[in-house]
């Protein structure tokens, strides 16, 4: 009887030993906080930086910065053994979607993430099917305004001047030719010139092209979701009033009077109506 009373004196030591380390870890805690709110959204180009706070019962081991499940930095050396202030800087590089976490790692192994999703939205404006007419067609617009997207006739363009990025026209010594609203050689009533009336817009803008035989493909326009490409084929010579002889499938880089960088696509020309499609892609 002693004996057995013995063993259960023991069973009820273990026991209690036990319950009592349940409750030690049950009190551990990894705690992350982060300064402000996170934006669930950037544009591409953009950098976001994420400043936080760590506090941890146990040691600290290591602090992870990732990146779509990818380690982009480790911190080893730590504000204090159990507490941590730092920062994690993220670049939108392209359209998509941006998983960041930040993961804590104690000496005991106890991993705690903290998990953000961010969309990366496109940094450029896409207007598609853009249909003019020549400077004689009464029924299509020959005005483009790389604001709004739209095609305008000529009394609504001249009562939004300021809008207006590009003229369009097909000319017998030109041919497809689009040019910019000051451009005097062009524009006007003298011999070879056409709309008179835009050389008496209050706003005349200054918009710049230059035709592109190299850099970038039809195939890489037509993909285009940011302003990489834009911006390396409009580094230099986007200098002239006008692109001239413009044929199907021509890219032509462009900068408005207010600094932003295009790049439009022939996607279809009538030569016996005259009329010309474009596809616009240009920065925000």
């Amino acid at each position: 009887m002693k004996r057995t009373k013995l063993f259960g004196l023991m069973m009820v030591l273990v026991v209690g030993m036990g319950f009592t380390a349940c409750t030690e870890d049950d009190d551990a805690f990894i705690n992350i906080t982060v300064e402000g709110n996170v934006p669930e959204t950037l544009t591409v180009g953009e950098s976001l930086t994420i400043n936080y706070s760590v506090i941890s019962s146990d040691r600290l081991d290591i602090i992870e910065h990732l990146i779509n499940n990818d380690v982009v930095e480790s911190v080893e050396e730590f504000t204090s053994n159990t507490s941590h202030t730092g920062s994690f800087t993220i670049t939108a590089e392209e359209v998509g979607t941006i998983y960041a976490t930040i993961r804590i790692t104690d000496r005991k192994g106890e991993i705690k993430p903290r998990d953000f999703s961010i969309e990366v939205e496109s940094n450029i404006e896409s207007f598609t099917a853009v249909l003019m007419g020549n400077f004689d067609d009464t029924q299509l617009g020959s005005f483009f305004s790389t604001v709004t997207g739209e095609v305008y006739k000529i009394t609504p363009a001249g009562e939004n001047s300021e809008l207006i990025d590009f003229v369009y026209f097909y000319g017998s010594n030109n041919s497809a030719t689009i040019t910019a609203p000051d451009n005097d050689e062009i524009i006007g009533t003298g011999a070879g010139q056409v709309y008179g009336p835009v050389a008496n817009w209050s706003t005349r803008n200054a918009t710049r092209f230059n035709q592109l035989f190299s850099g970038i493909t039809v195939e890489e326009f037509d993909a285009m979701n940011n302003d990489a490409l834009i911006v390396a084929n409009t580094a230099s010579d986007v200098d002239l009033k006008m692109a001239n002889f413009l044929n199907k499938d021509a890219l032509v880089a462009f900068i408005t009077v207010d600094g932003k960088k295009g790049i439009f696509k022939v996607a279809d020309l009538d030569t016996e109506a005259k009329t010309i499609t474009i596809d616009v892609k240009v920065q925000k």
